[in-house]
């Protein structure tokens, strides 16, 4: 995809884009990808170099990083942060970059940032659909890689949050950040969802020779 800068833009933004690309490693599939939808993800490998985006519609996504690099920094002691796990599942690398990883119980509670609005959040309140995905996904790569996982959540940094809202509704969110607690599924949900999304992305791209 090539990136233009319309407004003209202080050159950093585009620097910042670019050291923090999206990347699935040495994988045929990273965790993002896999939760998607299979034709989407076709296109983008058939038609990515023809596709315009300009820096300024990513100014959301480059915030949200700039998040996870400063939180980065006071991980806790024993915390595992940003590591890349991989998995074989049906014939496929899967990968997946965990924001955090702490201990809990008797396993790790994997955290994962995101930068949410405050009516997402309030709509939300379990975390969507696909948070539920990608977190139960984290939790297989952690498993298979030979950690117990006892808990997820969603850390939602509300940006657009205000005091104000408080006095509006009852159903605001309290403070500007949020945790939400997420479903962990039992392993033979985890495996048959897997199943499933590695096979949909398999019959709709054939094999996997193109790797972007």
């Amino acid at each position: 995809m090539r990136v233009t800068n319309r407004f003209n833009l202080p050159e950093a933004f585009i620097r910042f884009d670019q050291r923090n690309a999206h990347s699935r490693g040495d994988a045929d599939l990273s965790t993002t990808e896999l939760i998607d939808s299979p034709r989407i993800r076709k296109l983008k490998v058939r038609y990515g170099q023809e596709l315009e985006e300009d820096i300024s519609t990513r100014i959301m996504s480059i915030l949200g990083t700039a998040v996870h690099n400063i939180l980065e920094q006071g991980a806790p002691p024993g915390s595992a942060v940003e590591e890349r796990l991989y998995m074989h599942h049906d014939g496929m690398t899967i990968s997946g970059q965990i924001d955090l990883q702490t201990p809990h119980g008797d396993g790790i509670l994997i955290s994962d940032y995101k930068t949410m609005g405050a009516f997402a959040v309030r709509a939300n309140p379990e975390g969507k659909k696909e948070h539920e995905q990608q977190l139960n996904v984290y939790a297989a790569l952690a498993e298979a890689n030979g950690r117990k996982v006892t808990g997820l959540e969603i850390v939602a940094i509300i940006r657009d949050w205000t005091a104000s809202g408080l006095e509006r509704t009852t159903e605001y969110p309290e403070a500007p950040i949020v945790r939400i607690p997420i479903t962990l599924w039992e392993p033979a949900v985890r495996d048959e969802y897997l199943s499933i999304m590695v096979g949909a992305h398999r019959n709709d791209w054939g094999v996997f020779c193109n790797r972007s």
